[in-house]
């Protein structure tokens, strides 16, 4: 009866271990992960009412990458304190914060920093970008995630 109840011991012990290394994977997959493309990742970045400009020189500074400013947005007031971030996802959240919009240039990776009414106008000025829809049906939101992923 003892040895059984070893055996049966064991073998859950395994169930557990084997599920829990296939969770661990799972949540690997799916939370995306806060490194940019270059794997750069910022461990804090604070700023109390800065000027736009300011913020983009240190991101800069701090990451290696290039970005230009438009004048219009050079100064513009944001505050915030944000931690453990890539670049994109740290350029993404200041400039929603600054209501600014910005564009990556995919030849030269260079982003462009600018109002909305200037990137209105500089997507009507560069209408070369080709846009699609896909209607999507009884979807997998993972799946897709990862489709729409992959195409960038």
């Amino acid at each position: 009866m003892s040895i059984k109840r070893t055996l049966t011991l064991r073998s859950h012990q395994s169930i557990a271990r084997t599920g829990l290394v296939a969770l661990v994977f799972l949540v690997g997959l799916i939370v995306p992960s806060v490194a940019s493309s270059d794997g750069f990742v910022f461990n804090a970045l604070s700023f109390r009412d800065a000027s736009f400009g300011e913020v983009i020189r240190q991101l800069s500074a701090e990451s290696g990458t290039n970005f230009v400013i438009s004048d219009g947005a050079r100064n513009k007031k944001v505050t915030a304190s944000i931690k453990s971030v890539g670049v994109e996802n740290a350029l993404n959240t200041l400039c929603k914060l600054a209501g600014l919009s910005y564009r990556k240039d995919s030849g030269s990776g260079i982003y462009r920093v600018m109002t909305k009414v200037e990137y209105d106008e500089d997507i009507a000025a560069y209408p070369n970008h080709e846009m699609r829809v896909f209607p999507l049906r009884h979807y997998n939101v993972t799946s897709a995630a990862y489709a729409i992923k992959s195409l960038f």
